[in-house]
């Protein structure tokens, strides 16, 4: 199992066993499209990636984008992602989700490891 999902995977423990109903969508296997429509009904959204090739993964970047373009509001957003060198992926999602008009938690950053 890849780190990223480990990842998504604690972190859904961890805001299901505050009371939250918590839905992992994976965009290597859904459509963006998919994922925006359920943070469109959510309060929290945790989006991560790893760093590849010093930025995120295109299939975040495209869920982001599209994101800030809808501006959604009054939402609660946390990066989390892994990397091997530099890690920027997790500063660029917490900057998109910040300009997408969310408070951010702290990141969740991790060094990558088999």
């Amino acid at each position: 199992m890849g780190n990223n999902k480990k990842l998504a995977l604690q972190l859904e423990a961890e805001y299901a066993a505050k009371g939250f109903l918590v839905e992992v969508v994976n965009l290597s296997e859904e459509h963006y499209s998919h994922a925006m429509s359920r943070a469109l009904e959510a309060k929290y959204i945790c989006v991560g990636s790893p760093t590849l090739n010093n930025t995120m993964l295109p299939s975040v970047m495209a869920f982001l984008t599209y994101m800030k373009g809808l501006k959604p509001k009054g939402r609660i957003g946390k990066a989390f992602g892994s990397y091997g060198w530099s890690g920027e992926s997790i500063s660029q999602i917490n900057d998109l989700l910040l300009s997408c008009g969310f408070e951010t938690e702290e990141p969740l950053k991790v060094v990558w490891n088999v």
